[in-house]
């Protein structure tokens, strides 16, 4: 709330007298009086911290991204209301359901938060006192059209609030656009990795039982990180006895190398590989050219 006080006003008084001719005495007084019997209302100062906590920095097209906002009232008035507005990521899509709020560390009541297009207005019923935070945790669906991996996109949060004019208890109250306060420019990258091809292959037929049969597995990558930490669980041809695997991978305009792989078998055997890389996609003379891993699996047949 704005401050009320008292005025006093306090007037320093120095004088001097004689007891006798020979004699200057000097001192000085203090003396304190009210200007004002009333109190007086100081002018309403609105004020607030808007400070980005954390937000998605890396996104994969048709994911989930978070804002995690603080909004700290460092005014001398209440607000009213609180009202966040996203504007500049077309591609997200916000609702109501995707915002959760927090009031100096108490989650807003069911009710307090209204939307509009990408909008949300945040109205307590015991208002946003002076030293108040909140923190707004919103999600949004990215819709991924047209995604390019590598890309960003920025989406401008900005504040606006309202308050009551102390001078003015009155009155209406005073709104402040989201428009005409401070606003943060987060930033979010497609970067990611997307293995969006999975082949298989027999490459050496067996011609008798105990001969040897090989098949591979050709995996490719169309992000532009690498795919780290791979797993493949592959069902081993029930006619087949696994031996060994091996495996490369291939920048997309470089060379290949050898994968260091390990695989084991279980009871069904289920063969499960680990140890796979699979590189970035990158462009090789303009063109887009995916990332491969190629993994050889070795066997007996057993008819």
């Amino acid at each position: 709330m704005a401050t009320t006080k008292k005025i006093k006003n306090i007037a320093n008084i120095s004088y001097q007298y004689q007891p006798d001719a020979t004699i200057d005495i000097v001192e000085n007084a203090s003396l304190v009086s009210p200007v004002s019997s009333e109190d007086i209302v100081e002018a309403g100062v609105p004020s607030f911290t808007l400070t980005d906590i954390s937000h998605t920095n890396f996104l994969k097209p048709g994911n989930v991204v978070t804002y995690n906002l603080s909004i700290v009232n460092t005014g001398n008035v209440s607000f009213s209301n609180i009202v966040i507005k996203n504007d500049g990521a077309s591609n997200l899509t916000f609702s109501k359901d995707n915002i959760k709020v927090y009031i100096d560390g108490v989650a807003a009541d069911s009710g307090e938060i209204a939307f509009a297009t990408n909008q949300f207005t945040i109205t307590p019923a015991s208002g946003i006192a002076e030293d108040k935070e909140v923190v707004a945790l919103i999600t949004a669906k990215d819709s991924g059209t047209g995604a390019v991996a590598g890309e960003d996109f920025a989406n401008e949060i900005s504040i606006g609030y309202s308050y009551k004019d102390p001078l003015n208890t009155g009155g209406a109250d005073i709104v402040v656009a989201p428009v005409d306060a401070q606003k943060l420019n987060l930033s979010t990258t497609y970067s990611f990795a997307n293995i969006t091809n999975v082949a298989k292959a027999m490459n050496t037929k067996p011609q008798a039982v105990g001969g040897a049969m090989t098949y591979t597995l050709t995996l490719e990558n169309s992000g532009n990180v690498d795919a780290i930490n791979v797993e493949i669980k592959d069902l081993i041809p029930k006619e087949m006895t696994y031996t060994s695997v091996a495996g490369t991978k291939l920048v997309p305009g470089g060379t290949s190398e050898d994968l260091s792989l390990s695989g084991a078998t279980d009871s069904e055997n289920l063969l499960t590989i680990t140890g796979i890389v699979v590189p970035a996609a990158k462009l090789v003379d303009t063109t887009l050219t995916n990332g491969e891993a190629t993994i050889t699996i070795t066997g007996t047949y057993t008819g």
